[in-house]
């Protein structure tokens, strides 16, 4: 019944909570389903889709996210399978695509064989560095760094980083913006899309993001006189004050804030 409003005459179920329906034209869409309820990953537009689940490759494998080969067009399209939302790969470029016994994921262009890194990179040999893509974020991409300075980081589409890797956190405010802290949202700063810093001494320890995701200042914690006070600021770090004595703040909906339970702040 949790299908009936999608064209379905066959189901692949390719890990706990992810499926491949065909249409009855034969083409293949890539589905979540989750609370019994099915939500749509990729169209299915697909002529062909394999999913790469990395459990049935064991631990320690270079690609530790899952991932989806689609072919459409007679071409192959690899995609990175990322809590419900998918990261490009590569374009719709090569003739074959899929993951070797190994675990490592591969491609075939004009009869030559490479192996892919989650960024898309071509080698000869699987690569030797996997970095998860954790969001793509316009051109950049926040990613997971394992080893020396494990932690999270922001790369350019060649690789190169633009905030060095070792937060614990990065939250995208949005595509110019970073919140970033080492640990337990402590020590946060924020930087834009080239790195620079923008402003610093805050705590992440709120909740960054509005479950309608219409909020243009976020709640976050500020040191005042030896203590951490909740604070409004917006994507610069700029502290907004809706007057008074501010002792709680909480989302209310449609890009409004709840100032100690009761009055509701709406910013200009």
């Amino acid at each position: 019944a949790v299908y009936r409003d999608i064209n379905c005459v066959d189901i692949s179920k390719v890990d706990a909570d992810r499926l491949i329906f065909r249409a009855s034209n034969g083409k293949y869409g890539f589905y979540s389903y989750t609370d019994e309820k099915v939500t749509e990953i990729y169209p299915q537009t697909a002529d062909k889709m394999t999913y790469y689940n990395r459990s049935d490759y064991g631990t320690g494998k270079k690609y530790d996210k899952d991932m989806l080969f689609v072919k459409e067009n007679g071409k192959y399209a690899v995609f990175g399978d990322d809590s419900g939302r998918i990261v490009k790969i590569s374009d719709f470029i090569y003739d074959q695509a899929g993951a070797d016994s190994d675990g490592a994921a591969y491609a075939v262009r004009d009869g030559k064989k490479y192996y892919l890194d989650f960024l898309g990179g071509e080698s000869d040999v699987p690569a030797t560095e996997y970095l998860p893509v954790i969001l793509q974020v316009g051109d950049l991409r926040i990613v997971r760094k394992f080893g020396e300075k494990e932690g999270m980081g922001v790369i350019d589409g060649d690789g190169k980083y633009v905030i060095e890797a070792g937060y614990a956190m990065i939250f995208a405010a949005s595509e110019d913006r970073f919140f970033c802290a080492k640990e337990n949202g402590r020590n946060g700063v924020i930087y834009d899309s080239k790195g620079m810093m923008i402003a610093d001494g805050f705590t992440f320890s709120y909740p960054l993001q509005a479950q309608d995701l219409q909020n243009t200042l976020y709640i976050v914690g500020v040191s005042e006189n030896g203590k951490t006070v909740p604070r409004l600021i917006d994507k610069n770090g700029n502290v907004i004050k809706p007057g008074d004595t501010v002792l709680s703040i909480s989302y209310g909906e449609g890009d409004t804030y709840i100032i100690n339970g009761k009055t509701v702040f709406t910013p200009n």
